[in-house]
């Protein structure tokens, strides 16, 4: 049973597709399933924590405006393919088990662990969803469904037909929509504030009570850095990174017999902050991000600086996976 790790509970959105309205012009209506679809994707692929609103944003507001414009070209992606699968005959042939082109690409990307959107087709209505797993006997599909943000739900195929465990509509078939390509979500949750220290390369967050420790001496320096957005307990990504409270740095604290070492040569302290997700190995944002074997520390390797080390030496990333941060500017 082939499923990636997004799930409905972590990676989708709190409120339901049926809630959230949209106008243009004189058209008023609700929902926008493939703008959600596609927004929830982007959230996971960036590693980032989803909006965890409960309530269908408002028009005008910046989630809206996001969801909507991933709305339109989830449909400029689809609305050829739709056509052609509400036509007679040749519609069939597009999404209809048992042709099978569509259920071998939906296994290509799952197997691979890349949960995608698919677009379930009726009598001329179609639903956006993202496939997150399938199960071959009896084949179903495991599905994100915007509609219910309450769990994983499932499409089954049974006598000619695709039934949804979330909803009593049957389908005639399903396409994939790997038309999709990922976006850095602009409304991000989670916690703001990191900077790039040109000193010792490491990321680092200061407050009012606080500038931190640099290895290279003295308060860590951010002139002109990026700001960095880290998601708080939830998001896609790997666990265990916490805020020292002495040299203010991001650190791996998985192990707690080996948290690292601050400038001073005194161990990490973790203990009064949040645990943070980063993205590992994939993600939307900025690479060469790495994890330093001697001080745990999350460093920037781009380049030919690697940074200084609390033992007055570089940074050593020859044993660490490559990690992707979202930024912007200023």
């Amino acid at each position: 049973m082939p499923k990636t790790d997004f799930t409905t509970a972590e990676n989708g959105f709190r409120f339901s597709n049926n809630d959230i309205t949209w106008s243009i012009g004189f058209i008023h209506a609700k929902a926008l399933c493939g703008g959600m679809a596609y927004a929830a994707l982007d959230y996971y692929r960036a590693g980032l924590e989803i909006p965890q609103v409960a309530s269908a944003p408002s028009e005008g507001t910046p989630l809206h405006r996001y969801i909507m414009g991933r709305q339109e070209i989830a449909h400029n992606n689809t609305i050829p393919r739709f056509g052609v699968s509400y036509a007679p005959i040749i519609g069939i042939l597009g999404t209809e088990l048992p042709q099978s082109s569509e259920t071998k690409k939906l296994g290509q990307y799952i197997r691979a662990n890349k949960p995608i959107p698919i677009c379930m087709v009726g009598d001329m209505h179609g639903h956006h969803m993202v496939a997150i797993g399938y199960e071959e006997r009896p084949f179903a599909i495991n599905i994100y469904d915007p509609n219910d943000p309450k769990a994983d739900n499932k499409i089954t195929w049974k006598d000619g037909h695709f039934f949804n465990s979330a909803s009593s509509r049957t389908w005639r078939g399903f396409f994939v929509d790997d038309g999709y390509a990922e976006e850095i979500p602009t409304i991000r949750e989670g916690e703001s504030g990191w900077r790039l220290c040109f000193g010792c390369r490491s990321l680092f967050r200061t407050d009012d009570k606080t500038t931190g420790l640099c290895c290279a001496g003295g308060a860590h320096m951010n002139h002109f850095s990026s700001n960095y957005t880290l998601a708080v307990k939830k998001g896609h990504g790997e666990r265990g990174w916490r805020r020292c409270t002495r040299c203010a740095c991001l650190f791996n604290a998985s192990d707690p017999a080996y948290p690292g070492f601050c400038p001073d040569g005194s161990l990490h302290n973790g203990l009064a902050s949040e645990e943070y997700v980063i993205a590992r190995n994939a993600g939307l944002g900025q690479s060469n991000w790495f994890r330093c074997s001697k001080c745990e520390n999350l460093f920037f390797g781009g380049g030919t600086n690697p940074g200084k080390c609390y033992d007055g030496g570089g940074h050593d990333k020859t044993s660490s996976s490559v990690y992707v941060l979202p930024f912007d500017k200023g």
